[in-house]
């Protein structure tokens, strides 16, 4: 009979907390991989590997957090997605399964253009709320003059229309705004509108490989595209 701490279920008339569920969970599926009949079972290595992948949050730290961290896990982090190879998974369009002022800075990644714009405004508030106080949100997001800089003027920047481009630079725009699943583009002043709408106090766009308020060693960790994105911090 599983005892929660403090509570005997056997007496009835205990609430199970959302740390308790958690590290029920990890003494379950801890025993199951230590289970002297496990062998009987015929789980090979790569599926005990498997199985200690999506093992409960309670082995991830909240201190940072990865949100949309994708196939790939950073070590060090608590990676998030809503799919796939993730200590934490949830819909992102639901409230945050997270107390509030849980962590201390949030990395996300090409994560937003998936998401249609009156959407977003939902995510921002849900990470302002799990941030601590004077906690960071580092965003990157694809910037939508870099394709047309880069191919017109190797670089420097350039006001232009869409009638000014021809009809192979008007393809190369369209798929890099709405392919791979793009919903929405974003700018500085939209971004910074919507932050602090969501709750931020200051917000101010970096370069990518450097930070005014995102904790540097983090940023070793989650940060790997260089180039060719709009990159914001967020200060709760």
């Amino acid at each position: 009979m599983l005892k929660a701490e403090g509570v005997n279920w056997a007496a009835g008339g205990g609430q199970l907390t959302e740390p308790t569920i958690r590290d029920l969970a990890g003494r379950l599926i801890d025993s199951f991989l230590t289970h002297p009949y496990l062998d009987r079972f015929r789980l090979t290595r790569a599926k005990v590997r498997y199985w200690k992948r999506f093992r409960p949050l309670r082995y991830a730290s909240l201190r940072w957090i990865n949100l949309g961290s994708g196939p790939t896990i950073r070590p060090g982090v608590c990676n998030v997605d809503m799919i796939g190879p993730a200590d934490l998974r949830f819909n992102f369009l639901n409230r945050f399964p997270l107390d509030d002022g849980v962590t201390e800075a949030v990395y996300c990644e090409h994560v937003l253009e998936h998401f249609h714009i009156d959407q977003v405004p939902h995510i921002l508030r849900e990470v302002c709320r799990i941030l601590g106080p004077r906690g960071v949100f580092r965003i990157s997001v694809p910037r939508i003059d870099t394709m047309e800089r880069e191919r017109e003027t190797g670089g420097r920047p350039r006001i232009w229309r869409l009638d000014d481009l021809d009809a192979s630079a008007m393809v190369a725009l369209n798929r890099g705004l709405f392919g791979h699943e793009h919903h929405a583009v974003y700018s500085h002043p939209l971004l910074e509108s919507m932050l602090k709408s969501a709750g931020f106090s200051e917000v101010q766009a970096v370069q990518e490989g450097e930070t005014a308020w995102f904790p540097p060693a983090l940023l070793r960790i989650v940060e790997h595209r260089k180039a060719g994105n709009l990159v914001v911090e967020a200060l709760k």
